[in-house]
């Protein structure tokens, strides 16, 4: 089997899961090496469990004020700590957004080490709703994200990651929460 064939069916394999399963997987996995998460990664929004985690998931993610959720970007700062961006598409440009602090970390699943991503320390709609993500490695260039926040703190909400696809650039300026949870033009 080539790379790009077991890539492609290491992707739907995870697009094919439950969040249960996917909970469940995400438990054999390793956190990456600090190191190796720099740049702009592709995400994908896994099943959400519910069909009203799956609309509402989607509608936070893509709606006008937004744009279009493209994925995510990383940068250490030293060997142990970085930060990093959410990417969106809006208005015909991307648009680097809700930036969130990043570490390794004991997983509040299961006590192993994740990447984690922290949005709180950041004055943002993410950072508002107490928004955490754990990323752990599937393969190479494939990683699996279980992300919570605000009321949904106990519910598994899985993406993917693949890359990285392009180097880390910087989050563009954002307006601060609560009063302009939109990208300004």
């Amino acid at each position: 089997m080539s790379l790009a064939t077991s890539h492609f069916a290491t992707v739907r394999m995870l697009q094919s899961r439950t969040p249960d399963e996917l909970r469940s997987f995400f438990g054999t996995l390793s956190a990456p090496d600090f190191s190796e998460m720099k740049g702009e990664y592709r995400a994908t929004l896994l099943d959400q469990g519910c069909p009203f985690f799956g609309a509402f998931n989607l509608a936070v993610l893509n709606n006008p004020g937004n744009g279009f959720w493209l994925g995510k970007a990383f940068t250490p700062v030293g060997d142990d700590r970085g930060h990093g961006y959410n990417m969106f598409f809006r208005k015909g440009k991307i648009v680097r957004k809700f930036r969130m602090k990043t570490d390794l970390a004991p997983s509040r699943w299961d006590g192993k080490k994740s990447f984690r991503l922290t949005y709180v320390v950041y004055n943002s709609l993410c950072g508002w709703v107490g928004m955490e993500d754990e990323v752990r490695k599937v393969d190479e260039g494939i990683y699996l994200g279980i992300g919570v926040y605000g009321p949904f703190r106990h519910t598994p909400l899985g993406f993917l990651l693949e890359g990285p696809t392009a180097g880390f650039a910087r989050a563009d300026k954002e307006e601060k929460w609560p009063f302009g949870i939109f990208q300004a033009d």
